[in-house]
């Protein structure tokens, strides 16, 4: 299957797994994971040929669409979920696989390809398995390989995300949404019911949190309540 189809400099580059396999152990939810994730090449979009693409679940299963970015050093693919791996390739043929300048516990959840370099989203976890903290990251890199945390999203609630985790903050980030105007990077802050906020952005490095964002109205938390507003018991 497709998973997604990028422009770079002439050229198709087309990311295609094999269809998903599905485990379920025992009674525990199932859980799909994607198989021999390739590139293929064409520059008419009809006839294609296989990059050498590297192995993306060399860490672990691969059980969400990879993320996919162009930028100044070509076209940038990363694991989305699990510790952050990623692939940089200025041809669409010839890959590098990036995982050494993600910070350590950094999960993927979106890459932004910009004229001057690429901008991440992501989630550090730290903790422990019993009490673990999650901390929403937003990091830059000029060449897709050297990256650095840019801030530290500020939270919308900041005593509401104290009080749901005793290791502090709780907030990560899901999704990103590229546009003309910058981009939006949706997450959640606290724990459950939490609230699911947005941030935006307009040059890839400081983002802001936008507490009523205009399509879908002001942020809510996980139960539909918004903002100051008890949620129904």
């Amino acid at each position: 299957m497709v998973l997604d189809i990028a422009e770079l400099e002439g050229l198709w580059v087309a990311i295609v797994a094999a269809p998903s396999r599905l485990d379920c152990p025992g009674l525990a939810a199932c859980v799909g994971t994607l198989e021999s994730v390739r590139a293929l090449i064409s520059v008419d979009g009809i006839n294609w040929h296989q990059g050498s693409l590297p192995d993306l679940a060399a860490t672990g299963p691969i059980n969400r669409e990879p993320v996919v970015a162009v930028g100044p050093a070509g076209i940038l693919i990363g694991r989305s979920g699990g510790p952050a791996v990623a692939a940089l390739s200025s041809d669409g043929t010839n890959w590098s696989l990036v995982s050494g300048g993600f910070p350590q516990g950094f999960e993927l959840a979106g890459i932004w390809g910009r004229q001057d370099g690429y901008a991440a989203i992501g989630t550090i976890t730290s903790g422990t398995a019993e009490n673990p903290g999650f901390t929403a990251t937003t990091l830059w890199s000029a060449d897709g390989r050297d990256w650095s945390v840019t801030s530290e999203p500020e939270v919308s609630r900041a005593d509401f995300v104290r009080a749901a985790s005793k290791q502090g903050p709780m907030t990560s980030f899901v999704s990103l949404t590229t546009g003309r105007d910058g981009a939006i990077a949706v997450g959640h802050e606290g724990g459950t019911p939490g609230i699911t906020s947005w941030w935006h952005s307009t040059d890839g490095r400081s983002w802001r949190n936008v507490a009523d964002f205009a399509p879908l109205g002001p942020a809510r938390r996980e139960d539909g309540s918004s903002f100051g507003v008890p949620a129904r018991p």
